[in-house]
C-alpha cells in the first residue's frame, strides 16, 4: 500500500535533482570569459580596424583593450543588447554591419553567440 507513494516520491525527487543540475550546468556554460572566449574572436576578426595599430584604427574605437571597449559602450558588461558591437555584429545593413562585408571576415554563429552571452 506505501509503495508506490514511496516510488513517486523517489522520482520527483530525482526529476528535482536533475533540473537543479541543468540549471547549474547552463549557468556554468553561459559564463563567457573575456580573455579565453571573447579576445580571440575579436584578435581574428575585429583587432585589424579596432586594435593596439593606432594607424589602422578605425572610429577610435580599441577591441582590444576591455577597459577601452567598455568606456566607449561598444561592450556593455551583462547587457549585450546595449552593447554596440552586438548591434553591429546583428545588423542585416551592409553599411552598419561589423566586420564589414568587404573585409570577408563575416562572424559565424558560434562567434556571434559567444559575443551575445
Amino acid at each position: 500500500m506505501f509503495k508506490a507513494p514511496v516510488k513517486r516520491h523517489h522520482l520527483a525527487s530525482l526529476l528535482c535533482l536533475c533540473a537543479v543540475h541543468l540549471v547549474c550546468v547552463h549557468a556554468e556554460t553561459s559564463h563567457v570569459s573575456f580573455n579565453y572566449e571573447v579576445r580571440p574572436v575579436l584578435a581574428a576578426k575585429c583587432f585589424s580596424c579596432h586594435g593596439s595599430d593606432i594607424k589602422n584604427r578605425k572610429g577610435k574605437l580599441r577591441l582590444d583593450d576591455r577597459d577601452a571597449a567598455i568606456e566607449k559602450k561598444a561592450i556593455v558588461p551583462g547587457d549585450p543588447k546595449a552593447s554596440e558591437l552586438i548591434t553591429h555584429i546583428l545588423t542585416s545593413d551592409p553599411d552598419e554591419v561589423m566586420p564589414p562585408p568587404d573585409k570577408n571576415q563575416a562572424l559565424t554563429k558560434e562567434e556571434k553567440s559567444i559575443l551575445e552571452r
